[in-house]
């Protein structure tokens, strides 16, 4: 897998389930990355498809994401 046929990303998103005690990785889809830029768009991606809107804020249905944005790790960015 090459980083930059990514965007820059390693192409991997890890899920965790608490609930379960499980963690995942899972390829990311190449399209998330291509057509947004840095994790908030990505990840308003996936909660919209992922997340039921009648979910309850504090119910384990509830998806919490963390990501890095797109100069994450740029030298000189303070």
């Amino acid at each position: 897998m090459e980083v930059f046929e990514y965007g820059g990303y390693a192409g991997l998103l890890l899920r965790v389930d608490l609930t379960k005690g499980e963690v995942r990785k899972e390829a990311l889809r190449k399209e998330l990355c291509t057509q947004f830029i840095g994790g908030r768009g990505r990840d308003a991606k996936i909660l919209y498809e992922e997340l039921p809107p009648e979910a309850d804020p504090l119910s384990p249905e509830n998806i919490l994401c963390i990501s890095t944005g797109p100069i994450t790790g740029l030298l000189g960015v303070t």
